[in-house]
């Protein structure tokens, strides 16, 4: 196929901005007793809005946004797996399209609608010592401020080459190892883009909106709900498998493993579930772009529910400082006590202890505890401290912080 072809379709697709018919996606349900306001002062679409499109002159939607085209074909994805990978904290690209047997390890990848700017880089798998490989990765900037995220993608296309023939790349910068192209252009939906990575195996997908405000966001497929979105690298990131036209869009729903697709963001208030940071958020979005950096993976906590177990909890851990080393833990959640409570029962005016075990992959975990978990949530919910120690039962408690503790921040 020439790189200027549209890839076939089975049936007929919509232009690439039909309104877009979507019913929610079957999400982890998250108990919210109180769900306070976003403080209207950083709401505002302003000059300070915190969720402002990336880049100007991106053209507005014609219609409510949707793709028009597949990404890939549905036959060559054997699973897509929603959940943070080898990350430790909720981000944008929490689902991993993994590749058929049949396919031979490289599928193709189409535009799945127009592309109006390309941010894409380059990295070399050095460490490779028999078979050195470059990958790429970036972002694809979409209408209305949508843009996609791929990552584990290789061999560019002819329209791709030809496009970064004309920018003048970044190499080695202070942030990245490789070369960066960033420029304007216009890929209509369905060409060829790139085919997937055969290291791999699999290929990272998301879907970030900006121009909405919180409230908004917590309409769209897979959201959830976060407490300061423009902290969390998830913040404004959706299901983008509900984006689809049918039957497309139904194909990748079947081919989820766990029948979910988010929440990617699952702050409840007043409880330690959801996405915790080494400092306090300010009360109202900051002016200074440093005020407003989002904390490195390695500071962070994030307290969530197992994606493929209903009954199990996760504590995923970016920091070895309070006595669990980088990586995710789980347990089996009971509905009452203080002892392994669900994390949006842990509350204000209590200790809890939670057996924790070290989670393996996606779908597996060690059968014996490794650590016990003591944790306490300020009385304003606003700060979570934690400590674990080398015990595998919580027993009857009371429990006592041993000086290793550490305190997380909303």
């Amino acid at each position: 196929m020439k790189a200027t072809e549209v890839a076939p379709a089975s049936t007929p697709l919509p232009t690439p901005y039909d309104t877009l018919i979507t019913t929610p996606t079957q999400v982890i349900p998250i108990p919210v007793e109180t769900t306070p306001g976003i403080d209207p002062a950083w709401e505002e679409q302003e000059a300070l809005f915190w969720n402002e499109p990336m880049w100007d002159g991106l053209p507005k939607c014609t219609t409510d946004f949707g793709f028009s085209h597949q990404l890939v074909a549905p036959k060559d994805i054997m699973e897509i797996m929603f959940g943070p990978g080898s990350h430790v904290w909720p981000h944008e690209h929490m689902t991993y399209w993994g590749v058929a047997g049949e396919a031979g390890g490289v599928v193709q990848l189409y535009a799945p609608t127009d592309i109006f700017r390309i941010d894409l880089r380059t990295g070399s798998l050095s460490d490779l010592e028999d078979d050195p490989y470059t990958e790429w990765g970036g972002a694809l900037y979409l209408c209305d401020g949508y843009t996609l995220g791929l990552g584990h993608i290789a061999e560019p296309s002819d329209v791709i080459l030809s496009i970064l023939a004309d920018a003048e790349p970044e190499c080695d910068g202070d942030h990245f190892v490789g070369c960066r192209w960033n420029t304007e252009t216009f890929i209509p939906a369905g060409t060829p883009i790139f085919k997937s990575s055969h290291y791999v195996g699999a290929l990272a997908v998301g879907l970030t909106v900006a121009g909405l405000t919180a409230k908004q966001l917590q309409e769209l497929p897979g959201y959830g709900y976060s407490i300061t979105p423009w902290r969390a690298p998830g913040g404004n990131a959706v299901c983008s498998l509900e984006y689809f036209p049918e039957p497309i869009r139904s194909d990748y729903l079947n081919l989820l493993h766990s029948s979910t697709c988010g929440p990617f963001n699952q702050d409840v208030p007043g409880t330690a579930m959801g996405y915790w940071m080494p400092s306090p958020s300010p009360d109202i979005f900051p002016s200074l772009p440093s005020e407003r950096d989002v904390p490195a993976e390695e500071e962070i906590i994030w307290l969530h529910q197992t994606v493929t177990e209903s009954a199990m909890h996760t504590i995923s851990v970016g920091s070895a400082t309070f006595g669990l080393d980088f990586g995710h833990y789980v347990y089996t959640t009971s509905a009452s006590g203080l002892v392994n409570s669900r994390w949006d029962l842990v509350k204000p005016g209590h200790t809890y202890c939670t057996e924790l075990r070290t989670k393996i992959n996606q779908y597996m975990w060690e059968d014996d505890v490794e650590r016990i978990l003591i944790s306490r949530l300020s009385e304003d919910g606003a700060s979570l401290t934690v400590e674990a120690t080398n015990n595998d039962k919580c027993g009857e408690g009371p429990w006592l912080f041993q000086g290793g503790e550490r305190t997380f921040y909303r």
